[in-house]
C-alpha cells in the first residue's frame, strides 16, 4: 500500500497532501481519507514505542475478534484509531502496552460509555468536523457495550501482568486471549530474562495468536 500511495500520477505528487474519498459501502456514501497521514502516524507511533505499538494493535484486534464476537461496538479500523489514541508511549512490552492501552480507553472514555454516547475522535490528517470522524458510524449503546466488555478486559490484563507467578500468570493471559494462548511449559513457552510469551498476528488482518511473539515483562 504504501509503495502504491508514492507512486506519483503523471508526474505530479501534489496528491499526496490530499484527502481521498473512499466509498462507505454500508452508508452507500463517499468518505474523506488520509491514507499518508495514518501511515505516517503508525510508523512515528511504532518508533516511540520501540517497535511494540503494531504488536498492541494486533493483541487487541485478536481479543476482540475473539472474545467478544457478539458485542457491536468499533472493530477493523475505528478499534485500530482509538488504540492509537490510548496507547501510551512508554511501554516496555506489548503485555504492558495491551494493558495500559486498555486502562486508558477505560478512563479517557468512562464518561461517554456511562451515557451511551459515542465519542468523537477525528481521522489522521483531516479537519476536525463531524464528517470526519471515524467513530461517526457507531452507536451510543453499542460503544457502551463495547467499553464495558474492555473495561473487564483492562482488570484482567492487570492481574495478569502483575502476576508473579509465570504458569498463573500465563493462565490469565489464556483467558483474556482465548485458546490459541501457548499453555505453560509448551514448545511456544519463552524463558526469555523471565519473560512470559504470547503471540499475536498482522494489524493488517487478524491472525492465529500463534504467528508472532507477545512478551511481557514479569514485573
Amino acid at each position: 500500500m504504501a509503495e502504491a500511495l508514492n507512486m506519483s500520477v503523471d508526474g505530479d505528487d501534489e496528491w499526496k497532501d490530499e484527502p481521498l474519498k473512499i466509498p462507505h459501502r454500508d452508508e452507500n456514501e463517499w468518505e474523506n481519507t488520509h491514507p499518508l497521514a495514518t501511515i505516517a502516524f503508525t510508523v512515528n507511533k511504532n518508533d516511540i514505542t520501540d517497535g511494540h505499538y503494531v504488536n498492541v494493535v494486533k493483541a487487541i484486534k485478536w481479543w476482540r475478534r475473539t472474545k467478544t464476537p457478539d458485542v457491536e461496538g468499533p472493530t477493523s479500523y475505528p478499534l485500530e484509531h482509538i488504540v492509537g489514541q490510548c496507547c501510551p508511549h512508554d511501554i516496555d512490552s506489548v503485555a504492558e502496552g495491551v494493558t495500559r492501552t486498555l486502562e486508558e480507553l477505560t478512563g479517557q472514555f468512562k464518561t461517554e460509555a456511562m451515557a451511551e454516547e459515542t465519542p468523537t475522535l477525528p481521522a489522521h490528517g483531516l479537519p476536525k468536523t463531524p464528517e470526519n470522524d471515524v467513530l461517526k458510524q457507531i452507536d451510543g449503546v453499542d460503544f457502551a457495550a463495547f467499553y464495558d466488555e474492555a473495561e473487564d478486559a483492562a482488570d484482567l490484563a492487570r492481574t495478569a501482568l502483575e502476576e508473579e507467578d509465570k504458569e498463573t500468570s500465563r493462565d490469565y493471559w489464556y483467558q483474556l486471549f482465548g485458546e490459541k494462548f501457548p499453555p505453560f511449559g509448551s514448545d511456544d513457552d519463552s524463558d526469555d530474562g523471565g519473560e512470559k510469551a504470547i503471540s499475536v498476528g498482522s494489524s493488517s488482518q487478524v491472525e492465529d495468536p500463534s504467528d508472532h511473539q507477545f512478551a511481557a515483562s514479569d514485573s
